[in-house]
């Protein structure tokens, strides 16, 4: 069953080894996004990084990974207390921390929306524009779209200047006063 269509994937919930899974398929041109997705999240798998899809294959139909009964982080943010939206945002934040530290570049997540999906915990989904190597912005882009587009930060206990300028600490490999901001 099709379940949704970007413009280089379709996706469709499918029965993979008696159990309910995800198939991306890849339009014309839409190789390059699914081999993109599956190495990044096979190297997030192999490093034990949880909040992440896991893999299950890549074949000649495209990408099959774990499905996650879940929700968009639009949908949930509506009907959420402030302490529940607190939570799931700084899960994701934990992820896109971890996803830093070992060289992974969501690259989408100024669209964070569609790429958090909240279930039993929080996850970082849709890896199809992202880059293996040294980066140190997975992050700040997540953040920026919490706190400066999306003003989130009401939910904590920061100044927005504050939080800028550890950001840019951050960016130059100093996360000390990013996590000291975001952690009371």
């Amino acid at each position: 069953m099709k379940i949704a269509e970007g413009r280089r994937t379709e996706v469709y919930l499918i029965e993979y080894r008696s159990r309910r899974a995800i198939l991306k398929k890849p339009k014309a041109g839409g190789e390059s996004s699914i081999l993109r997705e599956y190495r990044a999240l096979s190297y997030l798998q192999a490093l034990g990084i949880e909040g992440v899809p896991k893999v299950y294959e890549l074949n000649d139909q495209g990408l099959i990974e774990e499905y996650i009964p879940g929700e968009h982080f639009y949908l949930f943010a509506r009907k959420a207390s402030k302490e529940e939206l607190k939570r799931v945002i700084l899960e994701a934040l934990g992820i896109a921390f971890q996803l830093d530290l070992v060289g992974v570049r969501h690259q989408e997540l100024s669209l964070a929306h569609k790429h958090i999906l909240v279930a039993d915990r929080t996850y970082l989904i849709d890896f199809g524009h992202s880059k293996l190597g040294i980066h140190r912005r997975s992050l700040p882009q997540l953040a920026a779209y919490i706190f400066f587009r999306r003003s989130f930060y009401e939910l904590f206990d920061f100044r927005l200047e504050e939080l800028k300028e550890a950001l840019r600490d951050y960016k130059r490999g100093n996360p000390k006063k990013l996590l000291k901001v975001l952690t009371p």
